[in-house]
């Protein structure tokens, strides 16, 4: 960024870059894997919050539910979630990530997974405070604008 550039315009661009090849990573990923976009982004949701039930993650991606029906279908029958009857609840189930293929995702992730680590520990405590609190205020924010 030029030293007399618009500071919000550069932040957006940076935005927008790593947007783009955080997409075209998780393309590639999902294409490898033998997955559709959306299936990386309920295999990520599950793996982030853990076992969850198919209304919870439905509510979460706003897919509407019959589509998520069709998605689940495709997900368990190839090996990828397992669903489980709730325990507190034996007419809902549970769904998690089957282990051997959250350590397939797990390890197709790895080397990027290490340059976020690599970048984040280069800098200063501070920095990576007001990176942090800069970018959950934005995830809250589209989050909310959605």
């Amino acid at each position: 960024m030029k030293p007399n550039a618009d500071p919000v315009r550069g932040v957006l661009d940076a935005l927008l870059e790593l947007r783009l090849e955080l997409s075209l990573l998780n393309h590639r990923i999902a294409a490898e894997a033998g997955l559709n976009d959306v299936d990386l982004d309920c295999l990520e949701v599950i793996s982030r919050q853990g076992p969850t039930s198919p209304a919870r993650l439905t509510r979460r991606l706003r897919i509407h539910p019959a589509t998520m029906t069709g998605i689940l279908a495709r997900l368990v029958d190839s090996g990828w979630i397992e669903r489980t009857p709730d325990p507190a609840d034996r007419r809902a189930s549970v769904l998690k990530i089957a282990d051997k293929r959250d350590a397939q995702l797990r390890k197709r992730y790895a080397t990027p997974r290490q340059a976020v680590v690599d970048a984040i520990s280069a800098r200063s405590g501070d920095d990576v405070a007001v990176v942090m609190a800069v970018l959950n205020d934005l995830a809250s924010r589209v989050r909310s604008a959605r």
